[in-house]
């Protein structure tokens, strides 16, 4: 439920005629049960001027985002995010090449189309009712990642957005959205590189089946601008130790295997980070070292030096801060003395 400071905020907005909505993250979470710290408030029938104007009156007001509709009040209870609607016409490239209009004439159903997933795109009201324009709810029960409208391709960060949501919420794309994502494949330079790692980083830390976002990229062919994963994808393993198939598919194994490890241990924050970038990379250099013996069994020798290079130029590929990276390669340089026998079940064991 809302607070007493926010619930005091939002009843003078009220009593200015102004309408306000609690959106994004904090109402997909409510919905989720899970708690959030996001307070994002989305203030209908005022001017960004009105809306600074009334905030003013309880704290601190932060002005930076304003320019794009948005205020920061910092109160001695804490931080929230308010706006006001807009409309954003794609101008140029990046998160600078878009034109905004404010319209305090909008409604939320025309307002949440500008956002990226259904389920991003929930309201909730003053009374704590839930307004769901895309059925962003039903999609969250049945696990499905489903785009808004068609502004959707107006911000290609929004793809990997989704290989984060699919692993962070255990959801599979729709054909809809696959579809897209696909129309927009070329057009992975346009996103800055802190948000690549913006959205990596999350898929490392809030992951509840971390698969699901690797199988995201595959599905939308967004896998080909990570060339060190989809060499992984067609790559086999001798079925004797690796009767999952793959080494894309013993990948998506480990990596949903050590957030499991992660849970059990208590293991977050940057120590999480290195280990499930450790699970992602830690045979990528069976791409270079796969050969079949004489005995005409399937063998990779030296593998895990050999994806020493290979682990560092993904991570220079997503802007991984300098700080992890030696760790995370040092975990694929050694992950095999974890491993006395390499069977499948050894091998989700090798970070533990």
């Amino acid at each position: 439920m809302f607070t007493s400071e926010l619930r005091l905020i939002i009843d003078n907005l009220l009593s200015h005629n102004f309408t306000p909505y609690i959106v994004g993250g904090f109402t997909r979470d409510t919905v989720l049960g899970v708690p959030s710290k996001d307070m994002d408030i989305e203030v209908f029938g005022c001017s960004i001027q009105q809306l600074e104007n009334v905030l003013s009156q309880f704290g601190k007001v932060d002005t930076v985002g304003k320019k794009f509709g948005v205020i920061k009040l910092t109160t001695s209870n804490g931080d929230y995010d308010f706006s006001v609607p807009r409309r954003d016409n794609k101008v140029g490239v990046g998160r600078s090449g878009f034109e905004v209009e404010f319209d305090p004439t909008l409604t939320p159903e025309e307002a949440s189309k500008r956002r990226d997933f259904t389920f991003n795109a929930m309201f909730l009201d003053k009374d704590y009712n839930l307004v769901d324009p895309h059925n962003g709810l039903q999609d969250l029960i049945e696990h499905r990642l489903r785009h808004t409208s068609f502004t959707f391709n107006e911000d290609p960060t929004r793809v990997l957005r989704g290989m984060r949501f699919c692993g962070q919420l255990n959801l599979r794309p729709c054909r809809s959205t696959i579809k897209v994502c696909k129309e927009m494949l070329d057009r992975y330079s346009e996103i800055e590189s802190d948000m690549i790692w913006a959205e990596w980083s999350k898929w490392a830390t809030r992951s509840i089946k971390p698969s699901r976002g690797l199988g995201f990229l595959w599905i939308t062919g967004w896998i080909h601008h990570y060339p060190e994963l989809y060499a992984l994808t067609r790559l086999p393993q001798e079925p004797k130790w690796h009767p999952e198939g793959s080494v894309w598919q013993h990948t998506k194994h480990v990596v949903d295997q050590m957030n499991e490890i992660c849970q059990r241990d208590f293991i977050v924050g940057d120590k999480k980070i290195i280990n499930m970038f450790g699970a992602l990379l830690h045979d990528v250099g069976k791409a270079v070292t796969t050969t079949v013996n004489s005995a005409g069994e399937i063998v990779s020798p030296g593998h895990d030096e050999a994806g020493v290079e290979i682990a560092h130029s993904f991570m220079e590929r997503i802007s991984m801060p300098k700080h992890y990276r030696d760790a995370v390669a040092e975990v694929v340089k050694y992950h095999m003395r974890h491993i006395n026998n390499p069977t499948a079940k050894a091998a989700r064991r090798f970070a533990s």
